[in-house]
């Protein structure tokens, strides 16, 4: 079973190494694993390191660099990527982490286990510093295999099982261009919009339960800041799953914009400029006015209760309090 691992690279000399390092070490039969890095036009030597250290590698892996004319962001390095790959799964990776030497072997193994499966997922270990975060690993109560597509759906949608992340996943490469699962292009947290679209179309998942994955978080990632960007792609997220509402599992759809929803209220907040808040505070009122007046009709008071968290003042929902009733809320929705 041929493997496409599919790494963009944009600005990270300091750990392309120990990321190249932990591919050419793969224990998987190496005559069957490609490797894309995709150059998005960085302004460090990332891609001069990668060149001499794929000159110097002396393996089977087929080692490959596609290059952008500019920068086009995560999303684009990805699709170019994926779109010549040639395995029949894709590997998402991201150049700043560092995968185990037995990753894709155990994967591939669950994957032949349960032949055709849309997607294997893996455990990750977060590394943030000297401490270690085991809540993106699989919980042992899931089983090894589900071809439950509802339970699926549900279960990505409530992101309580399940890692919400493209990376350290087989994707089985006819799923993802079937259901045109491509990243969407000019935004952050593109794995948080791809993965609503991969809810829909999920029919069977296995699951691994040991770490094959180690995510670092680094100073100055996503996660550490917030800019205007990064809540900009959070409304347009919104905008977008609120213009694919199916009517599979309606209620969990829902609850997924919300949490997008508040947590792009929240972190406009937290970016210290009163102004761009009200702007995002309103933006969001008027792109769940439709959904707020419905659960008023309809007298569905856990959804009303909710939607109302929009209307408070900016002043409120800065507290604690205002943060923690919502995700209640969230859970007796």
């Amino acid at each position: 079973m041929k493997i496409s691992i599919v790494v963009p690279v944009y600005n990270v000399e300091e750990y392309i190494q120990r990321c190249f390092a932990s591919i050419s070490q793969q224990t998987y039969n190496n005559d069957l694993l490609e490797c894309i890095f995709v150059d998005d036009c960085g302004n460090d030597n990332s891609i001069p390191i990668t060149r001499q250290l794929i000159d110097d590698y002396q393996g089977k892996i087929d080692f490959k660099i596609a290059t952008h004319e500019k920068n086009k962001g995560l999303s684009e390095a990805r699709n170019t990527g994926t779109s010549i790959a040639t395995g029949e799964y894709i590997y998402y990776f991201d150049s700043d982490d560092e995968i185990t030497t037995h990753c894709i072997q155990t994967l591939v193994d669950l994957a032949k286990k349960h032949k055709g499966v849309d997607v294997v997922f893996g455990s990750s270990d977060i590394i943030n510093g000297e401490e270690h975060d085991d809540s993106y690993k699989i919980k042992s109560e899931i089983p090894e295999f589900s071809s439950n597509d509802l339970w699926l759906k549900r279960s990505i949608l409530r992101r309580t099982y399940l890692p919400m992340t493209a990376w350290n996943k087989l994707i089985r490469l006819d799923f993802i261009k079937e259901n045109d699962l491509f990243f969407k292009p000019g935004i952050i947290h593109e794995d948080e919009h791809w993965e609503f679209f991969v809810a829909k179309h999920i029919n069977t998942a296995a699951f691994c339960k040991e770490f094959t994955y180690l995510h670092y978080i680094n100073e100055g990632s996503i996660i550490t800041t917030t800019s205007p960007k990064q809540i900009e792609s959070l409304l347009i997220i919104v905008e977008d799953f609120l213009a694919h509402i199916d009517n599979i599992l309606v209620k969990e759809q829902y609850k997924t914009i919300y949490y997008v929803a508040f947590y792009a209220l929240i972190k406009s907040i937290d970016n210290h400029d009163v102004a761009f808040a009200i702007y995002v505070q309103k933006s969001l009122q008027q792109l769940l006015k439709q959904r707020f007046n419905r659960a008023l009709k309809n007298f569905r008071l856990m959804e009303f209760k909710v939607l109302c968290h929009y209307y408070l003042s900016l002043r409120i929902l800065k507290s604690n309090l205002a943060r923690t009733s919502y995700y209640g809320f969230l859970k007796l929705m």
